[in-house]
């Protein structure tokens, strides 16, 4: 593990804090997407001689997603853990994302510029947060960023301002979690954002 240990050293000497490149309209937030992070570190992980994979295997026990990161050696380090089970599929995919960003992030110690708020996504203590039921013992991730003090929503004056449940429908479609009193404006910037992000393949 000599060889891989020294490039793994070479790497982080290298490495700075993920810019953030992606919104989350709804609490007008931003975070380092999947895409963001791997745009950043491929280069450097090319110069010291390692790559990064992240193949999944299923087993008697639930889906197993694995971050692998290779040296040019044939040296290997990986970490592994079970996928929470969730039978919608863009949720499911969703859920693939997130995890694969997290483990990426931890295995390379990777941070972010400002890193404060996703851990919040995934407490458990976003507003209308309502996990799913799951298999396996995991943490329960959300995909709303709990919003502080200045960045909670105004609230509705104008009933005809709150979103249609055609709109409100589509939301829980695609796994996001929002406030009842959510604006169209709100939801539709959100629906907008799960459409560019399943298009991008985050």
């Amino acid at each position: 593990m000599k060889s891989i240990a020294a490039a793994l050293v070479k790497f982080q000497s290298q490495l700075k804090p993920v810019e953030k490149g992606s919104e989350n309209p709804f609490f007008r937030s931003s975070y380092a997407s999947l895409s963001d992070i791997l745009q950043a570190v491929m280069p450097l992980l090319s110069s010291s001689g390692l790559s990064i994979t992240q193949p999944m295997r299923v087993t008697d026990n639930g889906t197993i997603l694995i971050t692998r990161l290779l040296h040019e050696t044939g040296e290997v380090i990986d970490s592994e853990m079970f996928l929470p089970h969730n039978p919608d599929p863009q949720r499911y995919g969703s859920l693939i994302s997130y995890y694969k960003r997290y483990q990426l992030t931890a295995l390379l110690g990777i941070a972010t510029i400002d890193e404060d708020d996703d851990a919040n996504r995934a407490s458990g203590k976003d507003v209308g947060y309502k996990p799913s039921p799951v298999k396996q013992v995991t943490p329960k991730p959300t995909f709303i960023v709990e919003p502080t003090a200045e960045q909670k929503p105004v609230q509705i004056k104008n009933p005809m301002d709150k979103a249609s449940d055609s709109q409100k429908n589509a939301l829980t479609k695609m796994g996001i979690y929002f406030s009842q009193d959510i604006t169209k404006s709100e939801a539709s910037k959100l629906i907008e954002s799960a459409n560019k992000d399943r298009k991008e393949g985050r």
